[in-house]
């Protein structure tokens, strides 16, 4: 039954870190180039359809790092520490991976033209929202734990 839920547990984190991922690239997205900032510093930008094209190869790729850096492992596992930690070497990892995709593509129009600054943002907003997820879990473990005590109905609670 736990193991069940555990399941269930871990694809809703995979979805909701799908969608923490799309929210920081989009409010990267909206503050560089929506807004019109880039323009009135007089840079190019490309079309908003590449962009947001560009969240088909990044949203999996960052799924995978995080899998990859065992973020889908039951909490109980990981320390908070730890899983921040591990949450912001995977955004880490993932922000060189980007930047160097755009350097080795740097002949290819479009990825010359990519906009650098809204990696940037895009790096420090999703480091910055990623761990909410993870905080406001531990928080309501700890909520159960001060509520309830350490009683068998805290442990139950707690552990899945």
């Amino acid at each position: 039954m736990i193991k069940d839920n555990q399941k269930s547990l871990n694809r809703f984190h995979v979805v909701l870190d799908a969608c923490v991922t799309a929210f920081s690239y989009l409010l990267a997205w909206f503050i560089v180039i929506g807004s019109g900032w880039a323009n009135q510093l007089g840079k190019r930008t490309l079309e908003v359809g590449f962009y947001f094209g560009a969240l088909l190869v990044i949203i999996p790729a960052y799924l995978l790092l995080y899998s990859l850096f065992g973020l889908y492992t039951p909490k109980r596992v990981l320390g908070r520490r730890n899983e921040f930690g591990k949450i912001f070497k995977a955004n880490s990892i993932g922000f060189l991976i980007f930047g160097l995709v755009l350097y080795l593509g740097r002949k290819e129009p479009h990825l010359y033209n990519f906009s650098q600054r809204l990696v940037v943002y895009f790096y420090v907003l999703n480091a910055r929202c990623a761990p909410f997820p993870e905080y406001s879990e531990s928080r309501r473990s700890h909520w159960y734990k001060v509520r309830l005590g350490s009683s068998a109905a805290a442990r139950r609670k707690t552990r899945g």
